[in-house]
């Protein structure tokens, strides 16, 4: 069983840092790509479950950040304690 703190063989940890940063990137342009297109969503398909699910995706994404940054150490997320706009 392979254990998550680290690959099968790496060459060294920065090749298995880039290796994950590099799958993190792919997983954000997703994400961005997904949002350009509203998630998928027509304006007139809108409803409130919708909202509730990215108002979810928003809290879980905004957990991430704040669980690997603090105040001042990646700035604030919008939102969040750290700042309330």
């Amino acid at each position: 069983m392979i254990r998550a703190g680290r690959p099968p063989n790496p060459d060294t940890p920065l090749d298995a840092f880039i290796t994950r940063k590099t799958a993190i990137d792919a997983v954000l342009a997703r994400l961005v790509a997904l949002s350009d297109d509203h998630f998928g969503r027509a304006p007139n398909e809108v409803n409130w479950t919708d909202v509730a699910e990215l108002a979810d995706l928003r809290d879980r994404l905004v957990e991430v950040v704040t669980g690997r940054c603090n105040p001042t150490g990646c700035g604030a997320v919008a939102g969040t304690r750290f700042n309330a706009h």
